[in-house]
């Protein structure tokens, strides 16, 4: 019970800050149908998450928010250095593609980011891929092959983002070539494998580490040289 009350204290104050990021993005964005739709984004996300965390994550194997069985090394160091490695590797791959993605100037980028990835987060590990694992593994297979479906689930939500990605790129950035479409399924592909993956060995903050360590390194910090350089 007390690991529990623990977990949606951390939810609570991560959604605090998703909230204090709005705030701050729709005194700068002044697109009044953006502001209402990350806001509509929110309630949803967040009501989705709490649904995940109360009764899928445990149904599914998933280790709580805060579990004294997880150690820091799974939920921080090792989040920690897949961040690292994802957010040089982005990059990397950005020095040798001539199309370059778009970066946000400084210091707006740090409350963008924060949103877009915990919000990410939140739906895309939190809520789905639990929903996924518990809907196959334990209505449609009654608890069996549990480790099949969760790697099943991953792969299909891998999938699914590079797809996503592939046509943000069209639609925002330039044409795909083959080095974007290497750099998309290494990078975002690749994301989503291991932040599933550190999910399952260290709790919802390990893919929060993951996430937000990837985007500071390339979008908050390389991307701030950019306007600079």
């Amino acid at each position: 019970m007390l690991e529990s009350n623990s977990s949606k204290q951390i939810y609570l104050i991560l959604v605090v800050i998703i909230v204090v990021c709005q705030i701050i993005l729709a005194i700068f964005l002044l697109n009044f149908m953006q502001i209402v739709s990350n806001w509509i984004l929110i309630i949803i996300y967040v009501i989705l998450g709490y649904i995940g965390l109360k009764y899928f994550e445990k149904n599914t194997g998933f280790p709580e928010i805060i579990n004294n069985e997880v150690n820091s090394k799974n939920r921080y160091l090792i989040p920690l250095i897949f961040g690292l490695i994802f957010g040089i590797g982005a990059i990397i791959f950005d020095f040798i593609n001539p199309i370059k993605v778009p970066q946000l100037p400084f210091p707006i980028s740090i409350t963008y980011w924060i949103f877009i990835g915990i919000t990410d987060e939140i739906f895309w590990r939190l809520f789905l891929l639990t929903f996924l694992i518990w809907v196959i593994s334990y209505k449609l297979l009654n608890g069996k092959k549990q480790k099949d479906v969760f790697w099943g689930v991953t792969i299909f939500e891998s999938i699914i983002y590079i797809m996503i990605q592939l046509i943000l790129f069209v639609s925002f950035v330039g044409p795909i070539t083959l080095l974007v479409l290497i750099q998309i399924i290494i990078i975002s592909g690749g994301y989503i494998i291991v932040a599933c993956y550190c999910y399952r060995k260290g709790g919802f903050l390990a893919v929060i580490v993951v996430r937000l360590t990837q985007y500071t390194v390339y979008h908050i910090i390389y991307g701030g040289l950019t306007f600079i350089l």
